[in-house]
């Protein structure tokens, strides 16, 4: 759910901005059910706040060239013990978690949206003076 929200919102630059997104967000996802899968229940839209945070943070870890020592499966793991109310998610959707925002970045889609944005604006400005 969080990476269709991303398809639709850009994430906002300041972290403050960013809280209040992710917030909004898991107020609703616990409104409607917080439901991951017919298995899994969550308990707080604390709970959804921290993995959403901690989506974020594993995005931009995993796919930024500057960072060299990337994050391991059990790095990402281990600290999201225990987020659900006292209790844990199941390690095989933390897992599936992980390798979904290894193979595709949720920073990614909100760059490639802001370089077609340019793209279309650079080329509407360019139209109205003239330049094909």
């Amino acid at each position: 759910c969080f990476r269709q929200l991303l398809r639709l919102v850009r994430i906002p630059g300041e972290a403050q901005r960013i809280d209040r997104l992710i917030e909004a967000f898991a107020e609703v996802f616990v409104a409607n059910g917080g439901k991951l899968d017919p298995e899994v229940d969550i308990t707080s839209a604390d709970c959804v706040h921290v993995m959403c945070f901690s989506l974020i943070m594993l995005s931009t870890d995993l796919h930024n060239p500057h960072i060299t020592n990337k994050m391991t499966e059990d790095e990402f793991i281990r600290p999201n013990r225990g987020i659900n109310g006292g209790h844990s998610l199941p390690d095989t959707v933390l897992q599936s978690f992980y390798r979904a925002t290894r193979s595709q970045s949720f920073v990614h889609l909100q760059e490639t949206t802001e370089r077609e944005r340019a793209r279309h604006s650079s080329r509407r400005a360019a139209g109205s003076c003239g330049i094909q």
